[in-house]
């Protein structure tokens, strides 16, 4: 399967968010993952793992896009950065409002992914971003 940067992020983010809901203990999450015989992920230090391999593979998939669509990295900061703060506010210093600081800058970060890659693929084809400053050659003054 090739490496789709897409699919990495979405992946990445929705991963992320059912962690940290578990992290959070949300209910009806715990009460699904319970029924359902996987209980003991409501145990942080099981989730602390799970959580960084899901942050890895956006910081993955933000990096492939960045390489191989529009070359910038403000994404893939931005993902890091976010990436940080769920981590240290989740599990060195609880403090709600940060984490839901940093789960929106991991989706804002997705959303400026896709951003970027729909404005390379529309430069593409439309000639207006491709249209370069008139030259003063062979002009006099």
């Amino acid at each position: 399967m090739r490496n789709n940067p897409t699919r990495l992020n979405i992946a990445s983010a929705a991963g992320t968010f059912l962690t940290l809901l578990c992290c959070l203990g949300f209910g009806p999450v715990l009460a699904a993952l319970s029924a359902i015989g996987l209980g003991f992920l409501i145990n942080d230090l099981v989730l602390l793992p799970i959580m960084i391999v899901f942050l890895s593979t956006g910081a993955i998939g933000h990096q492939l896009s960045s390489r191989k669509s529009h070359g910038q990295k403000t994404p893939l900061y931005l993902h890091l950065g976010s990436a940080a703060v769920v981590v240290v506010f989740t599990f060195v210093v609880y403090f709600q409002p940060a984490i839901w600081l940093g789960v929106a800058g991991i989706f804002a970060a997705s959303i400026l992914d896709l951003r970027l890659r729909l404005k390379k693929v529309a430069c593409s084809t439309d000639d207006r971003c491709h249209a370069t400053a008139p030259s003063s050659k062979g002009q006099s003054s």
